[in-house]
């Protein structure tokens, strides 16, 4: 079941009990998948997922703090056939209490893969045209997400595969943060004091630069069969990295290096903000969100989609 996250001035459809804690910087939302309800949206023609990352949440990760412009809202307006899903999920623990937060990048995307599956074959959508948005961390989720769609032996995960047409990443560190363990050790302790949390230790490990486990995890992306399809095929991927240092830290956490994934067709760009600010738009005008929102960006690729099911049928 989804569960219902309640949004302040945001109308989010959940699945789950009529009642939610409304969502604050000291507040961890509920684990899972929410919908947001398009006015006026009856019909939907294509899935659009945004997966936060380390310190974020389903309602804080996309909105500006100063002009309250929360862009998945402002998509749905632009695309009124869209069905905007978001995706949550825990990744702190607290020190104070017993136990420890074990949880791992493969966890997380199961959660989305099999979440993601249920909501499709329910709104009878299976093969509905999918958009992926990854901001840092998320976007490992993603793609570990769709190996994990790729690898599982019944037909509704695997179709989640095939029909994505857009994979969209913001300062995902792809081959880790390139930081010096010095500051690498500074930023989990930024991202951690930040909201009275630690990162699991799981997952900090995962971002190493160079550690192992991203490099499996990027082989196994690359290798995935849609991208051996033509330059311009589905799917489109977008990498975006910041080009402006993370406050406090004067650094890059995620530099342009590391932000690129390596795959047929990718298109990298800079985005002139921090890691944090980088998918905090400050409204609709703002340049990153207006090259989202244009037809290549997002919804022209769906006319590749029956290229992209033949070959899937074929096979």
């Amino acid at each position: 079941m989804f569960s219902k996250l309640k949004v302040p001035d945001l109308k989010l459809k959940g699945r789950a009990a009529s009642t939610a804690t409304p969502i604050t910087s000291q507040i961890i939302p509920q684990p899972g998948l929410s919908e947001f309800q398009v006015s006026g949206a009856s019909n939907p023609n294509i899935d659009i997922v945004f997966v936060h990352g380390l310190n974020g949440s389903s309602a804080e990760t996309w909105k500006h703090h100063d002009t309250g412009f929360w862009w998945p809202e402002q998509l749905g307006n632009d695309l009124p056939d869209a069905h905007i899903l978001l995706f949550n999920y825990d990744t702190f623990f607290d020190p104070t209490l017993r136990g420890t937060n074990l949880i791992r990048i493969p966890d997380i995307a199961r959660n989305l893969c099999y979440q993601l599956s249920e909501n499709r074959f329910e709104n009878g959508a299976k093969r509905r045209p999918l958009v992926m948005i990854g901001h840092s961390l998320g976007g490992l989720i993603i793609k570990k997400a769709l190996i994990e769609c790729n690898e599982d032996l019944t037909p509704e995960p695997e179709d989640i595969l095939w029909s994505t047409i857009s994979i969209l990443l913001f300062g995902t560190p792809n081959a880790g943060s390139f930081a010096s363990d010095q500051k690498r050790v500074q930023i989990v302790k930024w991202i951690g004091e930040s909201v009275g949390y630690q990162v699991p230790p799981r997952i900090f490990e995962a971002l190493r630069a160079h550690s192992l486990e991203l490099y499996e995890l990027s082989a196994s992306f690359q290798r995935l069969k849609i991208w051996n399809t033509p330059m311009d095929a589905n799917p489109s991927m977008l990498t975006f990295y910041e080009t402006v240092t993370q406050d406090k830290l004067g650094i890059q956490v995620v530099d342009e290096t590391s932000a690129k994934v390596g795959v047929r067709g990718e298109k990298a760009r800079g985005v002139q903000a921090n890691h944090t600010q980088m998918v905090r738009f400050y409204n609709e005008n703002d340049p990153t969100y207006k090259s989202l929102e244009t037809k290549s960006a997002l919804v022209q690729p769906m006319q590749l989609l029956h290229f992209h099911l033949l070959r899937h049928i074929q096979q």
